[in-house]
């Protein structure tokens, strides 16, 4: 399991992106026209929580790793990249979603 953590900020970033993608276009559709705007935020969460999280964990195994040319050490600072640069667009994601006519307004 160990060796899985740096690997965890691209994962949980990837799966992050691809629940707000997929529940949340789909969502727009079918709950804004019932003025039922909190499921569409609540998707863009959960997909920011999963990419934050993924980040959290390759973040601690980065500053765990003592060895400097350590594979685990660059993955571990790739996966908190990858994880901060999903984010981005879970978030605008998320705000446009809510700007649809119909879902806030």
């Amino acid at each position: 399991m160990r060796a899985l953590l740096p690997w965890s900020g691209v994962v949980g970033g990837a799966a992050g992106w691809f629940v707000s993608q997929q529940a949340g276009s789909n969502m727009v559709f079918a709950h804004c026209a019932n003025g039922q705007w909190w499921g569409v935020a609540l998707v863009g969460l959960a997909g920011i929580a999963l990419a934050i999280g993924g980040g959290f964990l390759s973040y601690r195994s980065w500053r765990v790793e003592q060895e400097a040319g350590s594979g685990r050490r660059f993955v571990g600072l790739l996966g908190l990249l990858v994880a901060a640069l999903l984010a981005f667009p879970i978030l605008m994601q998320t705000i446009a979603g809510l700007l649809v006519p119909g879902c806030l307004s």
